[in-house]
């Protein structure tokens, strides 16, 4: 079977594309877990609109309906669940319109995630994101983390089940 190549180079300008990557990432956990009253969801919402458009296409995420407001309510329930989350960016690399990253999540699950009660668990997750940018906001933002890793941290998988 033939290899297929991406032809040419991703539009864009490279410097801006890591600029609003960066920007948008430290912007969603700067104020967790503090203050401790709910003030940081209305922050988190001005944030995903800040930068990102209003029909983003989001990919691998569990998102429950589509566009901006469908990231922004993930988000959201996301810093419920894992008020502690704090995510360190091992690498980051643009290209054009592009940008790819590597990241380690690590959390303490304090309220319902995956549908799964609290587990008082903590959890350290890799993952990669890929995003593309135009005009100053993500337009695609495509997330691949370890799910089975985080499911054996929460008990919700066994520890013996490999895949």
């Amino acid at each position: 079977m033939p290899v297929v190549l991406p032809e040419g180079n991703p539009e864009g300008d490279t410097e801006e594309t890591r600029r609003v990557f960066i920007e948008f990432m430290v912007a969603q956990e700067q104020d967790f877990p503090y203050p401790p009253d709910d003030s940081w969801k209305g922050r988190m919402r001005a944030t995903v609109e800040k930068y990102v458009d209003p029909d983003v296409v989001v990919r691998n995420v569990p998102v429950r309906s589509p566009g901006r407001d469908g990231y922004a309510d993930f988000l959201v329930a996301l810093g419920n669940a894992y008020p502690d989350g704090q995510t360190t960016f091992n690498m980051i690399v643009a290209d054009g319109d592009t940008v790819a990253s590597k990241w380690t999540f690590n959390a303490t699950q304090q309220s319902a995630h995956f549908e799964h009660g609290a587990s008082g668990q903590k959890i350290h997750i890799d993952g990669m994101s890929f995003a593309r940018v135009r005009n100053g906001k993500l337009v695609e933002y495509y997330s691949l983390a370890d799910k089975l890793a985080w499911a054996k941290q929460l008990g919700i998988v066994d520890e013996s089940v490999q895949l």
